[in-house]
């Protein structure tokens, strides 16, 4: 995949569901990745020379040891996997203590403790390292349950923070309220415990009638006009601004905390332009700031697989090392969704999915920038409820009625996970 690098003419202002899955039987459609550099724009240092350019560079990140208890404690998994199971550094001084995550459910709020306190006893068995919890930025308490649960265990929750509930609101379109309130609930997270959050998820993506995308679509149609163009840009341009801010409000209330950026949606239209529009951008932002607004950041990533060559953890290497050579300094990825969607309702996927999915494990045992974060805890197993939420037919365990009960059942994959961390598999 080659990105076509352009400078923008943007200059950043002064600043301190529906989803798209990768499953079985409906695949991703992806470019495979190419080892090709982006084009480098006037004005702007080629990877080649950045390492004697004046711009300011990050450090070299070095790893940190887990403060807590490790969910990688006591397992034994074969050497095809072990390396998954290692501690990631996700930016200066947040590490995750292994490279496998998971998504919990998909509501901003659970409350039931005993449900939440098992199934986070049966990530920990898994060895799950990370997990992605999505959090209302005017209802942070509501998850609080969710997030105690997680870093008892030694898991680190990597919080998808929405502005309020809308979960379809890209950057460019938040207000300043809405950038103030995630800046809040930011410190309250810190004050909790946490110490990574993802900003917008997949803005590339059509999901919930998404604005952006349409004018992606048409920045980039071979007819696209004038005013196509420009509209494109001036969002992007907003995106980009909104983005700094928000960070820059973060930095300022709860400091330290790890921000993770793009969360682009594998597979569509226009991604790698769309990419490229924003990393470019947010370097300018970052030369601007002196260096000090991408301090802490990472790369948001959802490496889908199909189990086709180049997709999944490689695709999501592709980008994290595109996005090193137009920054100009390393810079860390984190899946915060990804492998590929159980479809547990379907039996003859489940099987082939958990094969794809260990396979993708055994890719992020092999390369130490990889991460993996499968999708999802369903909202029945963490509720009780006899109503099945929107995408209990992905869940890792859910709960099936078998005479009149609901009985607990775990996916194949999610019984494959407790054998890799008992070496039961290699």
């Amino acid at each position: 995949m080659s990105f076509i690098s352009r400078k923008s003419s943007h200059s950043p202002s002064n600043t301190a569901s529906s989803r798209s899955q990768g499953t079985g039987d409906t695949p991703r459609t992806h470019r495979a990745p190419s080892e090709s550099k982006p084009n480098t724009p006037p004005g702007y240092s080629s990877r080649s020379s950045f390492e004697s350019s004046s711009a300011p560079r990050r450090s070299t990140l070095n790893m940190m040891a887990a403060a807590r208890p490790s969910p990688a404690d006591g397992i034994r998994p074969k050497p095809a996997y072990a390396a998954a199971f290692q501690p990631h550094q996700v930016a200066p001084n947040v590490s995750v203590p292994t490279k496998i995550g998971v998504h919990w459910g998909p509501a901003t709020a659970y409350s039931d403790v005993g449900r939440i306190n098992a199934v986070a006893d049966s990530l920990k068995e898994r060895g799950v390292g990370f997990v992605t919890v999505i959090v209302n930025s005017e209802n942070v308490e509501a998850q609080q349950a969710s997030i105690k649960a997680l870093l008892d265990r030694g898991i680190e929750p990597v919080i998808r923070l929405l502005p309020g509930s809308d979960y379809n609101k890209t950057m460019d379109q938040l207000s300043d309220a809405e950038m103030e309130s995630m800046a809040n609930a930011a410190k309250k997270l810190q004050d909790m415990g946490v110490k990574l959050i993802q900003l917008d998820n997949e803005p590339n993506h059509d999901e919930g009638g998404k604005q952006l995308f349409s004018k992606l679509e048409a920045r980039y149609s071979p007819n696209a006009t004038e005013a196509q163009k420009q509209e494109y840009e001036q969002a992007m341009n907003r995106y980009a601004d909104n983005l700094a801010k928000t960070m820059s409000l973060i930095e300022q209330k709860a400091p330290g905390m790890a921000v993770g950026f793009a969360a682009f949606a594998p597979g569509r239209p226009h991604q790698e332009e769309m990419f490229n529009d924003l990393v470019w951008r947010m370097k300018s932002h970052n030369d601007a700031s002196g260096g000090e607004l991408l301090k802490n950041s990472w790369l948001a990533t959802h490496p889908y697989s199909t189990g086709q060559e180049g997709d999944g953890v490689a695709l999501a290497e592709h980008w994290r090392h595109t996005a090193e050579q137009v920054l100009g300094f390393p810079i860390k990825s984190l899946a915060t969704e990804g492998g590929n969607a159980i479809r547990h309702d379907r039996a003859t996927t489940e099987q082939p999915s958990s094969d794809i999915n260990l396979a993708q494990m055994r890719a992020v045992a092999n390369d130490p920038n990889a991460t993996q974060n499968y999708w999802l805890i369903g909202d029945q197993v963490l509720t009780g409820s006899s109503e099945p939420g929107p995408w209990e037919m992905d869940s890792l365990v859910y709960l099936k009625e078998e005479n009149g009960q609901l009985v607990q059942k775990e996916s194949i994959f999610f019984q494959n996970m407790l054998k890799v961390t008992r070496g039961e598999i290699g």
